[in-house]
C-alpha cells in the first residue's frame, strides 16, 4: 500500500469516525509515526509503506477512531512556541489560552520595572506559567493544582523548556495554603457546568480529566470562589486574568465591579470576538 492509499484509507475511517478534522488527524498521526514533516509526507505520498509501518499506522488509526486526543497520541502539543508533553493525566492546553497569556504580558509590561510574582492557578501541563517564565525573564512563577497527575506533566515540561528553577510548583486547591501577594494572578480553572461534560466531544469528556473540566453545577463555582479570596493575596495595581466559558465573563466582571476592590474589570473577546477573558487591576497605587 502506498503512502496515499494508506493516508486515504486512514481518512475515511476517521470521518465515518465522526473526526472533527479526519484528513489532518490522519496526516498528522503519520508524520509523527515516520518523523515526517507535511512536506516529507507530500513528497512520499506514491512511496510503498514498509508492512511494519503500515501495521503500526492503523493501530494509530484504530484508537484515533475511539475518539483518542490526537495530542495524547502523539504526546505532544504546540504552546506559543514550545512543545509540550501531554496525557490524560493533564488538560490538553488550546490555543484560546494563549491569548490569556498575551492579555497578561500586555498588562505586566505597563507596570513598573520589578521582579515580578506571579500565581498561576489551575496550572495542569504548565502552559502559562512556563510562556511567562520564558517572556519575563526577571519574574518569580508559582503554579498551583490539585492534580498530582497533572503537576507531573508540568514538572516534565518545566524540565524540558529549561525553567524549572523559575517556575515553583505547589500542590493546593484554589488558595488553599498559599501565603503573600502577587503582582499578577493568572487562572484557567475548570468552567464546565457539571451536567453538560458527558455531553461534549469525547476528545473532551472523555480525554481530559473530569477535574480540570468541572466548574460545579453553573460552571463559575471555582472562579467565583478565587474572585471572592483574590484581594488577599494581589498587590495594589496587580491584575487579575481569567479565562471562562462563553457567555461567563460578563458575570464575572461585573460580580468584580461590585465588590470595590478592583480599579477596573473588563471582558476580552478571544480570536473569533467571542467574550471568554476577564481582566481586573486591583484598587491602589502600583507599587515601583
Amino acid at each position: 500500500m502506498t503512502v496515499r492509499q494508506a493516508v486515504g484509507n486512514a481518512d475515511r475511517r476517521l470521518r465515518i469516525a465522526g473526526c472533527e478534522s479526519p484528513r489532518n488527524d490522519a496526516e498528522v498521526l503519520l508524520c509523527d509515526l515516520m518523523g515526517w514533516r507535511k512536506h516529507q509526507l507530500y513528497m512520499s505520498l506514491d512511496s510503498e509503506m514498509a508492512p511494519e509501518s503500515l501495521e503500526e499506522y492503523a493501530g494509530l488509526i484504530s484508537r484515533r477512531e475511539t475518539r483518542e486526543p490526537l495530542q495524547h497520541l502523539t504526546g505532544r502539543v504546540e504552546f506559543m512556541d514550545h512543545s509540550l508533553a501531554v496525557g490524560p493525566g493533564a488538560l490538553v492546553p488550546r490555543p484560546e489560552t494563549e491569548v490569556l497569556v498575551e492579555l497578561v504580558l500586555e498588562s505586566i509590561r505597563i507596570l513598573p520595572k520589578h521582579t515580578t510574582t506571579i500565581l498561576d492557578m489551575g496550572t495542569g501541563a504548565g502552559p502559562i506559567a512556563i510562556s511567562l517564565a520564558h517572556a519575563l525573564h526577571d519574574s518569580r512563577i508559582f503554579a498551583t493544582d490539585p492534580s498530582i497527575p497533572a503537576l507531573r506533566v508540568a514538572a516534565a515540561n518545566l524540565e524540558s523548556c529549561r525553567c524549572p528553577g523559575r517556575v515553583h510548583l505547589i500542590a493546593c486547591s484554589l488558595l488553599d495554603g498559599i501565603g503573600g501577594r502577587f503582582d499578577a494572578i493568572v487562572a484557567n480553572l475548570p468552567y464546565v457546568p457539571s451536567g453538560e461534560i458527558d455531553g461534549l466531544e469525547p476528545e473532551v469528556s472523555r480525554g481530559d480529566p473530569r477535574i480540570a473540566l468541572d466548574g460545579g453545577r453553573g460552571g463559575l463555582e471555582l472562579i467565583l470562589r478565587l474572585a471572592e479570596r483574590a484581594p488577599e493575596h494581589i498587590v495594589p495595581g496587580g491584575i487579575l486574568a481569567l479565562e471562562t466559558g462563553e457567555g461567563q465573563s460578563g458575570v464575572i466582571a461585573q460580580k468584580l465591579s461590585k465588590t470595590g476592590a478592583w480599579e477596573s474589570a473588563r471582558t476580552m473577546p478571544d480570536l473569533c470576538g467571542r467574550e471568554r477573558y476577564v481582566l481586573a487591576r486591583a484598587v491602589g497605587e502600583v507599587r515601583g
